[in-house]
């Protein structure tokens, strides 16, 4: 464009170039994000010769570095004008650890409820179930997977049953001399407990006198009583008795058919 002034005295002019280019920056960061915990997200906006660009917390490189949540933007300027454009970037959380419980032990029909923990995450147990609740009534081990996009958890937990019931094998009479002693054996080849009616709390009791003897012995799922009675006798003869019934099942108790004497035998 070319301006020329003039009067009587002469003319003069002056002249300037404009050139029209160019337009309004129009940045873009793409839509609102999810990324996973722990990995790292990167904003990219590039820019022309003519145009500077600013982000949120006045830094104004190409690239920005997202490390947490929040609401990232960036401010482009240039002759022509300026444009904004902001996103929302959302962190999701890993799957946690976390426990169902401890292995159990359970007695011949009973059954207990298995809680998955209070949770948005995905849930899915080991029948390819995805309630909250699973029932545990099976020797199996019940596995529940908590899944998200960014990962999964497990926790596991064995169920078997106690099918140990006590076996007592005590013979029904034992004929008794003065003076003797007999050994009345309850023993069992599992952890059980033990009461006498003499208030013995042992496997095996020692017996001086006749009577009635009452044992009970109970597993953790079940529970036996035994009783015998020891008769006193007025023919003690040679001092011997003769087991009328043994039961060799391999218990350690009454197994092998033999004598039971007394001291002068």
């Amino acid at each position: 464009y070319i301006l020329q002034v003039s009067n009587l005295c002469g003319i003069d002019l002056d002249t300037v170039l404009v050139d029209i280019s160019g337009q309004p920056p129009v940045p873009s960061l793409g839509p609102d994000t999810s990324v996973c915990e722990g990995a790292q997200f990167i904003l990219t906006s590039n820019v022309d010769a003519i145009t500077s660009q600013t982000w949120q917390d006045g830094s104004i490189g190409a690239q920005y570095v997202v490390t947490k949540p929040g609401i990232y933007s960036v401010l482009q300027t240039n002759r022509c004008g300026e444009g904004r454009d902001s996103v929302e970037i959302n962190f999701i959380d890993l799957p946690d650890a976390f426990d169902i419980g401890p292995d159990t032990t359970l007695c011949p029909g009973q059954s207990f409820i298995i809680h998955a923990p209070s949770t948005v995450l995905d849930i899915l147990w080991q029948d390819g179930s995805t309630q909250s609740t699973i029932l545990a009534n099976e020797a199996i081990t019940y596995i529940l997977q908590l899944s998200n996009s960014c990962g999964t958890a497990k926790d596991s937990l064995r169920v078997s049953f106690d099918m140990n019931v006590p076996v007592v094998d005590l013979d029904d009479e034992i004929p008794w001399c003065s003076g003797d002693t007999i050994l009345l054996d309850a023993t069992q080849s599992v952890t059980a407990a033990y009461q006498w009616n003499t208030g013995a709390i042992t496997p095996s009791i020692t017996v001086f006198n006749p009577g009635p003897y009452e044992v009970n012995v109970a597993t953790n799922c079940a529970e036996t009583n035994g009783n015998v009675i020891v008769i006193p006798v007025d023919d003690c003869g040679p001092d011997f008795y003769i087991p009328n019934i043994i039961s060799p099942n391999g218990d350690n108790v009454n197994d092998i058919f033999s004598l039971n004497t007394g001291a002068n035998i």
